[in-house]
């Protein structure tokens, strides 16, 4: 898959018939279920059913059988379609997914470069390095470009 993103890993074991944890870049954490998941080798990782439980979500896939091979499996990377993710969600700019995005403010100009989203008081903040500083704005986006890489804000930052 030519045009593929790493969306969530795999993380512990969850109970002992194969259930794993999934660590989620998107938010809600469920909605890369929406999408067929790959492995980094172009692998379908097929998943059977999944729970949501407090902060995490579980997930199960008839390629793991018990607990031993959810084990093996820890930290395995899981990937989906990049286009298709934006095409339906342009929203998800949470963690990685738009690192590296350049951060336009309402003038077109560079502001800086996004390095994650972080929540302070369930309010989004970019939090972007220009000048070898970091910098934290309020993420107020008119526009993402996911095929140019830029977010655009609907302010221009002083």
């Amino acid at each position: 898959m030519p045009n593929k993103i790493h969306v969530a890993t795999i993380g512990k074991p969850h109970g002992i018939k194969g259930a794993m944890s999934i660590i989620a870049k998107t938010r809600p954490q469920a909605l890369i279920f929406e999408y067929p998941l790959f492995l980094e080798d172009d692998t379908l990782f097929e998943v059977s059913d999944f729970e949501t439980h407090h902060t995490k979500v579980v997930c199960f896939s008839t390629s793991v059988p018990d607990r031993t091979h959810a084990e093996g499996m820890r930290l395995t990377k899981l990937y989906c379609d990049q286009s298709a993710l934006f095409e339906s969600h342009p929203e998800q700019i949470f963690n990685d997914l738009c690192q590296g995005y350049q951060v336009l403010g309402q003038d077109a100009e560079p502001i800086g470069t996004l390095i994650y989203v972080e929540f302070i008081n369930n309010i989004p903040f970019l939090m972007l390095t220009h000048d070898e500083q970091t910098l934290h704005l309020p993420a107020d986006i008119r526009d993402i470009n996911h095929s140019a890489k830029t977010l655009q804000l609907t302010y221009q930052p002083s």
